[in-house]
């Protein structure tokens, strides 16, 4: 009964973001190599995002980042979701470019009934047009928790007094198929937009099941 339990309150809990923070690989000059940014937007709940990216040249530019979100509400330090990791220039011809992301990912939730630490990774691959002024891209990307340290309130110890804390492992991850896009202002900021469909595997989704996120990027 506590495994029943446990997989079904893993399979409803949905916090954070979708993966991915724009960049622009041909808006950020040889003399802006850092960004600050500020995401809002819609990923299973309305959600905002801050972060910081380092564009690093070896031989194929990298973006490495770092980046908080939480969904809006009275308590933001209840349920959050931090990010680090990289997004790689894969190849690039005449402005087409095709890059890759990988970030781990900790999570926190807290309900009535359980508080949920979680370990996961994102993967996303993008590829699409890019230019001084904007750019273009379709997005394929997933996200999932690996591994999940869960804390039962006394409510859910008095009704299933079987029940045990402890680690277990997750098979829920999301998928998101969608499109993004920005535009520059002036010299050193861009804004940004992303929309698309999510998937779940190993749930059944009672929300959305859409994504959308608005941001704006500032390069220094």
């Amino acid at each position: 009964m506590r495994i029943v339990l446990s997989i079904i309150i893993l399979a409803t809990v949905k916090t954070g973001s979708a993966a991915a923070q724009n960049v622009n690989w041909k808006s950020i000059g040889n003399r802006q190599s850092n960004v600050v940014y500020a995401d809002f937007g819609y990923s299973f709940g309305v959600t905002e995002q801050f972060g910081y990216g380092r564009l690093v040249r070896f031989v194929r530019p990298v973006a490495l980042t770092f980046d908080y979100s939480t969904p809006m509400g009275g308590k933001l330090i209840d349920d959050f979701k931090m990010r680090l990791g990289g997004q790689i220039e894969l190849l690039e011809k005449n402005g087409f470019v095709i890059s890759g992301k990988v970030l781990g990912n900790f999570r926190r939730h807290q309900t009535s009934l359980v508080r949920i630490a979680s370990f996961g990774g994102e993967f996303a691959l993008i590829g699409g047009y890019f230019s001084p002024g904007f750019h273009a891209a379709v997005e394929l990307s997933s996200d999932g928790a690996v591994v999940s340290h869960m804390k039962h309130s006394a409510i859910m110890v008095r009704n299933y007094p079987q029940i045990h804390d402890g680690w277990y492992l997750n098979n829920g991850v999301h998928y998101f198929y969608g499109i993004q896009g920005s535009k520059t202002l002036g010299m050193s900021y861009d804004v940004s937009l992303r929309l698309g469909k999510t998937n779940a595997r190993g749930s059944s989704e009672d929300v959305l099941p859409v994504y959308f996120q608005l941001g704006l990027m500032k390069r220094f």
